[in-house]
């Protein structure tokens, strides 16, 4: 229904549910609100679509952002809050959420159970908690931030925090594209990025890690009973520095 003036209006749609060809569903419901020359969009919605689908529905972070998350099942979806239509008013954006699928890839690293929670506030977004399960069972979690590109500032940025908890060497080795023969032990590491959203960010990527890999075997050195740490150092210009320690 809608009520009001031309300047001053409220459209609201739903409750409403709707079924895709696979009977994945998308419900909720979406007020429009106009008053003078600001027009803002509120929305609460549930959807099992895939998150390109969701995404480019509510018009919300679809212009290629997370191109890097793939869904191999279809993602459960919730959004709540209040999207300014204007840029100029981009500021009094509120919009969470969380988003939840059985498997998928990240960067094209698999992964299973994955959750995160999302805020968009203002310019920026954030994930205060991401879960997920690594392909031997490892323990994945951490938070991310991605500012969104202004005028002011054409290029955005993302700065990531994550924990790798009780996984495997071998899993690490695949994820870094590593062969170096025989990889077993458990690893556990955390590692801290960040860098602009541009073109080439690698010139202003800055990042600081460590990795502790215990009870492995390293191609044909065995780690029985010893400790490696591997430990990266930051740098201005990203991560060159690279130590292992065998205690």
């Amino acid at each position: 229904y809608t009520r009001g003036t031309n300047l001053n209006f409220r459209t609201t749609v739903g409750p409403i549910t709707a079924f895709d060809t696979k009977n994945r569903t998308l419900d909720g419901i979406v007020d429009i609100q106009g008053t003078g020359n600001r027009v803002t969009l509120a929305v609460k919605a549930r959807s099992e679509l895939p998150l390109k689908d969701t995404l480019a529905i509510i018009d919300y972070l679809n212009d290629g952002m997370l191109d890097c998350l793939a869904c191999a099942t279809p993602p459960q979806v919730t959004a709540e809050g209040r999207l300014a239509v204007d840029p100029e008013h981009l500021q009094e954006s509120c919009l969470t959420g969380q988003v939840a699928f059985a498997e998928g890839k990240f960067f094209a690293i698999p992964l299973k159970n994955v959750t995160f929670d999302y805020a968009y506030r203002g310019d920026r977004v954030d994930f205060p908690a991401l879960a997920a399960t690594g392909r031997d069972g490892g323990s994945i979690s951490g938070t991310a931030q991605i500012r969104l590109p202004e005028q002011a500032n054409p290029d955005g940025s993302f700065a990531l925090d994550l924990r790798y908890d009780h996984g495997s060497l071998a899993e690490l080795a695949d994820v870094l594209a590593i062969d170096f023969g025989e990889k077993f032990g458990r690893v556990d590491g955390r590692v801290k990025l960040s860098a602009p959203m541009c073109v080439d960010p690698y010139p202003g990527l800055n990042g600081s890690g460590s990795i502790r890999i215990t009870d492995g075997r390293l191609a044909q050195m065995k780690l029985f009973a010893v400790l490696m740490t591997a430990q990266f150092y930051e740098t201005p210009s990203g991560i060159n520095d690279f130590f292992i320690f065998i205690r």
